[in-house]
């Protein structure tokens, strides 16, 4: 075989190995919606990647934000073209009309926030200085 560990067979087949499993650090960029960097105190950004899928998990707080929209966030590895992946996030000290957001996965580096709303284009989420945002986002690489 190739070195990894092989699944659900005891004889081998490249299919079935798993050989790729990376741990690791990364510092994101968040950005606002006139693409300028939100500064922040970066608690932590973790993931794990195992063949192409990828989990990340972020807890970030504002400290600077310039226009009160967070819109991007860039990712450890570019996603498939056909991006798609899940996320969810948890906020605090947000403005109250802001609880409902969502995370978009569409391909890239980079992941979108959005505002949920009824039969409407989609607005990047609102946030202020001391905004906590806690995000899980589990995704496939290119």
């Amino acid at each position: 075989g190739g070195g990894g560990i092989v699944l659900g067979n005891t004889s081998y087949a490249a299919a079935n190995e798993l050989d790729d499993y990376e741990e690791g650090t990364w510092t994101p960029v968040f950005k606002d919606s006139n693409n300028s960097s939100i500064a922040g105190t970066l608690v932590n950004a973790i993931y794990t990647k195992i063949g192409r899928l990828v989990t990340v998990m972020i807890y970030f707080e504002v400290t600077n934000l310039q226009n009160g929209y967070l819109n991007t966030m860039t990712l450890p590895f570019t996603q498939t073209g056909s991006g798609r992946g899940a996320g969810s996030i948890t906020t605090y000290n947000v403005p109250i009309p802001e609880k409902n957001n969502a995370i978009y996965l569409n391909g890239g580096s980079k992941v979108a926030f959005w505002k949920l709303r009824d039969n409407a284009t989609s607005l990047s989420m609102q946030v202020v200085n001391g905004s906590e945002l806690m995000i899980s986002i589990t995704y496939m690489a290119a």
